[in-house]
């Protein structure tokens, strides 16, 4: 049962917590806490003096949430307002340069919500409010362009029932209303939804669905209004509207039955005794509507399905970024159209995620989910299925083996996907790195993430920043220019206090494991945990060319000669069965890479290549062993056999031979394990 709750003991203990404030005065009515593309410096907080009289400020201060004392002189007029900002520079370009702005404050707003908290020069407590990212919330605030706003601007603020988001705009901008009358402005308390549930939460073709919902005493709800549009594939019908019969605030609506491969959206219209209306939720939302499918399980033995179904026209690309005043910002929508049905087994419950984007990429697809509402932790989901079968196998094996050797790895995995009611095929379904991936490896969602790219000019270019955009490359600069200068025990003691010594090493063993001959030049994301540990991570990306593959690779993929030395700085590419079609872009065979920026002096640090080579050592008796590993290659062929056989079937090609393919490519894998195993372990040996 689905369920929207405010518990009455919950609002009682908040407002009995709030300072007892005059009508009329200075209260908190605007807040930007968490600006599109993390662009704190974006944040504010509006004032407004509800008053009939200019009020001085000079000595007040915000003690909580932010910290900001008032100089002298500082004024907020009769029925005006005052912006308190985080950069006053940055919000003059981005807004009109008319508004009366002070700034600037100290610390941030948090992203994930607190209290805010404005005291008089007397140390009395003018207005708070503490504010959340999450449900009942309003989540247009978190990220999605429209600011916090306050309903009334009278009276104390409880609760969620009193703050709304501003209107949200096409693109992930950053909007709100400073300075001016907020847009979400009522005179009149809202009523609002205390509780809504869907029965059944999984309507079968037909099967009629009962919605009931239970609607705040105060202000009481007199007229309430189900509004409902059933979409599907390409398209969104009409709107139809279903009276709600209300019994002491609690009433129920049925929905009637429908086709297969339908998504109801419903919307409820509230109207108090004074004519004050709320829409619930409300069209500025991230998710306009409530939602659930129509549809019959599929039969699953052996790997999940996924369906993709796009509302509107599909969405082409992740957007394209554009330069406005506060830096480098993806045109990304605000809101979503399409939707996504998981069933990961036969017996497990579906999972629907409405008004997502879904956007092409090469070689599949991504999923891109709300923050709220992740699929198994996972805000971006990448589908692939592109180039060799094998890539398949290949990327899941490398990411499950830097796993179970203690590396921080996206979570990866293999779906049915069909789309728009048409099959497509089983793709990898790879988790991206970023910050609800830090999140779920108890990392900093905070800290500095950056994806290495091969080609561009330079570390700025080479190092796409992914989270903190607007702050700059300072830290990794300086990590670069400290590696190079500093030589022997100096430079260990460097690696020592500003990198995780082990994770790194272990990061490198499994490279060389795998024969991953393109990360550690690139294809890899480093991360710095700048709030807490000051260190340096790093993390797997795109392991499709490796376990024996690589540009020009033999047919069996038999090369697991990639050396120990690969990827220190003296390194050199080897000469030996170099030709001109397998002539590199740096020279030399197709698998030579120069040295990483970080994997370059690290594994040439003669203290930190010991920790390495110990590490590889272990790994060898261990993980990456055939009693260890050979089990996940099986599990593997296990799983994707039936999927093969199912896909020729779909396509008129022979199953039989689809599974013979895919036992010869599972084959190479072990015998891959082995020899390359074998061969680490004997130059190890020499040394």
């Amino acid at each position: 049962m689905r369920k929207l709750v405010l518990l009455a003991v919950f609002v009682s203990f908040g407002l009995a917590l709030l300072p007892q404030r005059l009508m009329g005065g200075v209260l908190i009515n605007e807040l930007m806490y968490h600006p599109p593309g993390d662009s704190d410096q974006l944040q504010y907080v509006e004032l407004y003096n509800s008053s009939e009289q200019v009020l001085e400020l000079g000595g007040w201060e915000f003690d909580r949430g932010i910290t900001f004392l008032f100089p002298e002189g500082a004024r907020i007029d009769a029925k005006g307002f005052l912006v308190v900002c985080k950069d006053q520079r940055v919000f003059q370009e981005h807004y009109p340069a008319n508004l009366s702005v002070v700034g600037d404050f100290s610390g941030r707003l948090s992203h994930k919500g607190e209290t805010v908290r404005l005291k008089s020069s007397q140390g009395k407590v003018v207005d708070e409010v503490t504010y959340s990212d999450r449900g009942p919330w309003s989540r247009g605030p978190d990220g999605y362009g429209p600011s916090l706003e306050r309903i009334a601007p009278t009276g104390a603020s409880p609760g969620f029932q009193h703050w709304a988001g501003s209107v949200m705009g096409n693109l992930k901008v950053a909007l709100g209303s400073p300075g001016r009358k907020n847009d979400v402005h009522s005179s009149q308390p809202l009523p609002f939804l205390e509780e809504y549930s869907i029965e059944p939460q999984w309507p079968q073709p037909g099967e009629e669905t009962t919605i009931q919902i239970s609607f705040s005493k105060t202000p009481a709800v007199v007229n309430a209004i189900l509004r409902y549009r059933v979409a599907g594939s390409g398209k969104e019908g009409k709107v139809k509207e279903r009276s709600i019969k209300l019994n002491d605030h609690q009433g129920r609506v049925t929905i009637p039955g429908q086709s297969a491969g339908s998504l109801v959206r419903f919307q409820i219209l509230a109207r108090s005794a004074s004519g004050a209306d709320r829409t619930t939720p409300s069209e500025h939302e991230p998710r306009p509507a409530y939602s659930y499918y129509v549809g019959v399980s599929p039969k699953i033995d052996h790997i999940g399905h996924g369906l993709v179904i796009n509302v509107g026209r599909p969405e082409r690309g992740a957007g394209k970024f554009h330069r406005d005043r506060t830096g480098r910002t993806p045109r990304e929508p605000a809101q979503g159209n399409s939707a996504f049905v998981y069933y990961s087994s036969q017996d497990a419950s579906p999972e629907l995620f409405d008004f997502i984007r879904v956007t092409d990429r090469h070689g599949g697809f991504k999923l891109r989910f709300h923050a709220d509402a992740p699929m198994d932790g996972a805000t971006v989901l990448n589908a692939l299925n592109e180039g060799k079968s094998r890539y398949l196998l290949s990327e899941f094996l490398s990411f499950e083996l830097f796993r179970r050797i203690g590396v921080p790895s996206p979570k990866a995995g293999h779906l049915r996907v069909s789309i728009d009611g048409r099959y497509v095929g089983p793709f990898l379904t790879v988790e991206q790195t970023n910050r609800s991936f830090l999140r779920r490896n108890e990392r900093d969602p905070g800290g500095n993430l950056y994806k290495i790219l091969w080609f561009g000019r330079g570390v700025v270019e080479q190092h796409e920043k992914k989270t903190n955009r607007h702050e700059g490359h300072d830290d990794i600069l300086q990590a670069i220019a400290a590696l190079r200068r500093l030589k022997g025990a100096d430079q260990w003691r460097y690696i020592q206090q500003h990198f995780n010594v082990v994770e790194f090493a272990s990061y490198f063993a499994g490279s060389m494991c795998v024969s991953n001959w393109d990360g550690f030049f690139n294809n890899y994301f480093t991360y710095h945990d700048i709030a807490d540990t000051g260190k340096w991570e790093i993390y797997p990306w795109d392991q499709d060319k490796t376990w024996g593959d690589f540009d020009g690779a033999p047919r069996d993929y038999s090369w697991h000669q990639m050396p120990l030395t690969f990827g220190m700085n003296g390194d050199r590419s080897p000469s030996r069965g170099f030709n001109f079609f397998r002539r590199g872009p740096f020279g030399g065979t197709s698998w030579w890479r120069p040295p990483g920026y970080f994997s370059g002096p690290l594994l040439a640090n003669e203290s930190f290549r010991r920790v390495f080579l110990e590490r590889l050592k272990t790994i060898c008796h261990s993980e990456f062993s055939e009693p260890r590993f050979l089990s996940v290659i099986d599990d593997l062929e296990r799983r994707l056999l039936p999927e093969v056989a199912f896909e020729a079937e779909i396509e008129d090609r022979d199953a039989n031979r689809a599974k013979r393919e895919l036992r010869e490519e599972i084959d190479s894998f072990r015998r891959q394990l082995k020899s390359r195993r074998t061969f680490l372990l004997a130059e190890m040996a020499k040394l």
